[in-house]
């Protein structure tokens, strides 16, 4: 029986998610951007390559969260370790922080490529002297996305602002599901998929119908909303909604596009240059861990595309994956009964991978 998460992920469909027949041809992600959007920060950790700050400031309530996430893209045990990641988050610095923060020769006042390093460090030390999150303060969502269009620069391997082919990981959370529930926030996701960049969300951890929901204000910004459901597949390659351990089901609905392991997924733990108890890595779920990999899919496939092909845009990135997909997921109590409208269906790389070389 094949290990869990992110390793699993490496195994054919429906094991896994295919991913180990298109790294074999040394597609790693290489040449692919993605920004990681979440609340909980990212830190220097010693596991990591270096994470800039392109929006925001690199902290908040969860810390170990963002590091979390990048661990299952870049981390040793990565799935996509060749992508270029920066870090986009809400939590930016008070005016008189900020002003302090100029005065020890910062000049934009939060974070940039030029000086996350020394950023990171400041605000560590802020948060540890003032206790809770004094000095910073949590910006509307909707305004960080939209800040992700006016970066000038989001970093490696082209340099330049959000483009066509970028990957976006919304990694943020409303109370009840995913967060374009939040008012503004679809619209700004549909701005940053209009300008080219594919936009994968977590779908939530709350037992949410999203069906039942009304069209607005969560409408089809053209998001990759991902759902989750066990590591292991049950009857006829299908997994249960209901995790091993007794969690969910999460958000569901027929507005989920796909679903991956939600449970034991290996990453980085022990929070900011720390190890975890156990070693090196920590276990990592829900659909926060269930939308890192197929982010980390996503820029496996951009990296095959032939350089003479522009990348794919959200839409057709999104298509390419459904319609290349394979067993749905099914309720706990009809193991037997496949259901595409719980979670969607379970990505295949390989097959993806296939179709992408046919259509060129």
């Amino acid at each position: 029986m094949p290990p869990r998460g992110a390793v699993a992920a490496r195994h054919p469909a429906p094991d896994g998610l295919g991913l180990g027949a298109v790294s074999a041809f040394g597609f790693r992600g290489a040449g692919v951007r993605v920004v990681i959007v979440d609340g909980g920060g990212v830190h220097a950790h010693r596991d990591l390559p270096r994470i800039p700050c392109v929006v925001g400031v690199p902290t908040g309530p969860e810390p170990g969260h963002g590091v979390a996430v990048a661990g299952v893209l870049v981390g040793p045990r990565g799935l996509c370790p060749a992508a270029s990641v920066s870090f986009a988050s809400p939590w930016h610095l008070e005016p008189a922080m900020a002003a302090r923060w100029r005065r020890r020769g910062c000049r934009c006042g939060s974070v940039c490529p030029r000086c996350a390093d020394r950023c990171a460090r400041f605000v560590s030390r802020v948060v540890a002297r003032a206790g809770a999150h004094r000095g910073i303060v949590q910006c509307d969502v909707s305004l960080t996305l939209t800040s992700l269009l006016t970066v000038e620069d989001l970093g490696p391997p082209h340099g330049g602002p959000l483009r066509r082919g970028d990957v976006v990981l919304l990694e943020l959370q409303s109370p009840g599901g995913p967060v374009e529930l939040e008012p503004g926030v679809s619209s700004a996701v549909a701005a940053l998929t209009a300008r080219g960049a594919i936009v994968v969300e977590a779908a939530g951890n709350a037992p949410l119908d999203l069906d039942v929901l009304p069209a607005s204000p969560l409408g089809d910004s053209a998001a990759i909303r991902v759902g989750a459901a066990a590591a292991r597949p049950g009857p006829g390659g299908s997994r249960s909604v209901r995790m091993a351990s007794g969690a969910g089901p999460f958000a569901t609905g027929a507005r989920v596009d796909l679903h991956a392991a939600g449970e034991g997924v290996p990453t980085l733990g022990g929070g900011p240059g720390r190890r975890d108890a156990r070693g090196r890595f920590d276990a990592f779920g829900g659909t926060s861990a269930a939308a890192a990999q197929v982010a980390a899919l996503i820029a496996v496939l951009l990296s095959a595309r032939p350089a003479s092909t522009p990348p794919l845009d959200g839409p057709a990135m999104r298509r390419l994956l459904v319609e290349t997909a394979g067993a749905a997921a099914h309720d706990p109590r009809h193991p037997h009964r496949p259901r595409p409208e719980l979670v969607g269906r379970w990505p295949d790389a390989a097959a993806a991978l296939a179709r992408l070389r046919e259509t060129g």
